[in-house]
């Protein structure tokens, strides 16, 4: 699906969406450190079930001695977007937003601004944001990778997990 495609069926996913089932969310927690289970269950209803969602397509297409640390990824790889607090609207008009400020020291700059202003800031820095929370939390080498790199092109480079692992998580982030 292309980038605008995605962004819009993103969109009207998370209007409807209700939030993960308990036992989602309990299957969720279980499969992250002590530090991690914080971050994940302060994120909105929403970001955790297209985290749930999307930890559960990896699981069922990552080799199982690869699967724990790639399903870590999948759950905290958007933890940073919590301290925007913004809704799908905003959410939506911050993504506009970030199509024009693009370098990491704008987006810096706009979110130190106080008011909506700041938290669009914060919401397009939630990758470095996040990354950060979850090396603090004790969240593994790929969950860090993933949660500051998910939002970048993986075509060349090098890579901290086998191609079908960031395949996997990429395909993941893409459907949800």
């Amino acid at each position: 699906m292309s980038g605008l495609g995605h962004l819009v069926a993103r969109f009207f996913r998370m209007l409807g969406s209700a939030g993960p089932t308990a036992v989602d969310d309990a299957w969720a927690v279980s499969m992250l450190t002590v530090g991690e289970r914080r971050l994940f269950t302060g994120m909105s209803p929403a970001d955790r079930a297209h985290a749930i969602d999307g930890a559960r397509a990896v699981a069922r297409s990552v080799p199982a001695p690869l699967r724990p640390d790639a399903i870590e990824a999948a759950l905290v790889h958007d933890v940073g977007k919590r301290h925007a607090r913004l809704g799908v609207i905003g959410r939506s008009i911050a993504t506009a937003i970030g199509w024009t400020v693009r370098s990491d020291g704008r987006r810096r700059a706009l979110a130190r601004a106080r008011g909506w202003p700041g938290r669009a800031g914060c919401y397009l820095r939630h990758d470095s944001v996040g990354a950060q929370e979850v090396a603090r939390a004790g969240g593994s080498a790929l969950a860090v990778w993933w949660t500051s790199d998910h939002h970048h092109s993986h075509d060349h480079g090098s890579l901290p997990a086998p191609r079908p692992v960031v395949d996997a998580l990429e395909a993941a982030d893409r459907e949800f």
